[in-house]
């Protein structure tokens, strides 16, 4: 299971702006999957943290590189 990944985004927004803001399930939704919980303005990275965690399987669907999700390490 996965509760955060990072997509690269415009840069030079301002990072008070950004954090906070919410992430949607999809387009036609107005149900709030995730967070913003931090923002780069000189590389336009954004990191986002689900409220559920989610199969990496959905996040590679809607488009997320496997190489941007970051897994749950549980021993």
């Amino acid at each position: 299971m996965v509760n955060k990944y990072f997509v690269q985004v415009e840069t030079g927004m301002k990072k008070n702006d950004v954090i906070g803001g919410p992430i949607y399930g999809n387009e036609a939704s107005n149900e709030v999957v995730g967070r913003i919980t931090d923002y780069i303005p000189k590389t336009g990275f954004i990191k986002i943290e689900l409220i559920q965690a989610m199969d990496y399987k959905n996040l590679i669907r809607f488009g997320i590189p496997l190489s941007s999700i970051i897994f749950n390490n549980r021993a």
